[in-house]
């Protein structure tokens, strides 16, 4: 099978650098406007990285597994070597070669595995890389792609697009028709402090700040990988400083960072492939247009937060703000602060319960919050044994419960017949007040 690609691990970092420092990238006097900037930004880098690692065509075996290395193909060569001798010869001899290579690649092919993936989990940071190794592991196909398959191609393409256009413009639509006749004061609180009326321009160490805060997703959009893109961030930083704060200040978005790939996703598998509203954009953005949202998004917050003006009861969508975070209707406590004081009945906590882990409370089980735990004004530090007890079953999150000291404990009936601590488990919810 023939393939296109760049060698991005031959690259020359040392000489990547010094063609950016000499290029129009650090020429900020050729800069008119974030436009201009960034139309430059995408055209020098993709230049450099053509000359570093130019597009290529190569072969690959599709069947071939990443960790078969030399020894392994040389081993399999043996053995098939000795097949061959052996169905031509058929004496004890070559019978006994043949069995003893067969032994030998194996061990060395199982060995060879093992240590491929021991490697890869020891290398993984993050939870992400860690689920795609063992779903790859067990052969689980969690990313298969699935499409409409009643035309192809550019057809498929077109029309996929014009639907989720139609769909967008169908939701601008409903929501100018239902904002028709309302007045802004009705529904606006008086505002006492100082309005947000301009942006304002970020510093060198704020924009690094907001990079190593994002999350570092690859776009086919980007100009070059984001790993070099990190390697080279001191080269790029002018460049980068101008876009934003340029953007910033005169209110404007670059036209190039409105581009986006977008992919349909599937919603459910069991349902019509052909149908259209089965499907959900998914938008992959350029990572430059990713840190200018990210520049804006923690000024605006930085008001909103100043000046008390989130909404009241919101619980999502905000730092340190999640389910556990949220009000129970009817109170105008937060859902742990209700917990914690024991103004919460079990049924309000049994609520909260289903709705901070659907799936394990998706079956019918009965609640129980520790009374000692409960009692007077709450949840409060105490003997460690005791808390602890509430976790036995999940070794996992003991220490973590041993370090924040509160809990709720809740039981939950096991399915299946086997019956543990008077028919029930024991499950941890931990909240961080």
């Amino acid at each position: 099978m023939q393939k296109s690609g760049r060698k991005i691990n031959g690259i020359d970092i040392d000489s990547f650098k010094t063609d950016i420092l000499h290029s129009e990238l650090n020429c900020p006097d050729k800069f008119t406007n974030c436009d201009n900037a960034v139309e430059v930004y995408i055209r020098t880098l993709t230049e450099i990285l053509d000359k570093h690692a130019p597009i290529v065509t190569f072969s690959v075996n599709p069947d071939q597994s990443k960790w078969i290395n030399s020894e392994c193909q040389d081993a399999r060569r043996k053995r098939r070597k000795a097949e061959r001798d052996n169905r031509r010869l058929k004496t004890q001899g070559s019978k006994d070669d043949y069995k003893r290579l067969c032994k030998q690649a194996e061990e060395i092919l199982t060995r060879t595995r093992d240590d491929y993936y021991k490697t890869q989990l020891s290398i993984s940071d993050n939870k992400k890389d860690t689920y795609r190794i063992v779903n790859n592991l067990m052969d689980r196909q969690l990313s298969q792609k699935i499409f409409p398959n009643i035309k192809e191609g550019q057809e498929l393409c077109e029309e996929m697009k014009d639907f989720f256009v139609q769909k967008v413009e169908s939701i601008y639509s409903n929501i100018e028709n239902n904002v028709d006749g309302i007045k802004p004061e009705d529904y606006t609180e008086s505002f006492s402090g100082a309005p947000f009326s301009q942006f304002k321009p970020v510093s060198e160490d704020e924009l690094r700040v907001i990079i190593k805060e994002l999350n570092k997703k690859e776009c086919e959009e980007d100009p070059i990988p984001l790993k070099i893109f990190m390697q080279c961030l001191n080269e790029l930083m002018q460049i980068l400083l101008f876009i934003i704060n340029d953007s910033l200040i005169n209110g404007r978005f670059p036209s190039l960072l409105k581009n986006a790939l977008v992919r349909p996703a599937i919603k459910d598998e069991s349902g019509d492939i052909n149908s259209y509203k089965n499907y959900r954009p998914i938008s992959n953005l350029p990572f430059l247009s990713k840190i200018l949202e990210k520049a804006v998004q923690k000024q605006l917050d930085k008001h909103l937060d100043t000046h008390n003006l989130h909404a009241e009861h919101q619980s999502g969508y905000r730092k340190d703000h999640s389910s556990d975070r949220g009000s129970i209707p009817g109170c105008g406590e937060s859902a742990s602060h209700q917990i914690v004081s024991g103004t919460a009945s079990d049924e309000n906590v049994h609520s909260l319960a289903r709705k901070i882990n659907p799936f394990i409370f998706s079956t019918n089980f009965e609640l129980s919050v520790c009374t000692e735990c409960r009692s007077g004004s709450g949840f409060k530090k105490g003997d460690e044994d005791h808390r602890l007890s509430h976790l036995r079953e999940r070794p996992n999150v003991a220490k973590t419960a041993a370090e924040l000291g509160y809990h709720i404990g809740f039981q939950l009936p096991v399915i299946n017949g086997n019956w543990k601590q008077n028919n029930y488990v024991r499950v941890g919810i931990l909240f961080d007040f």
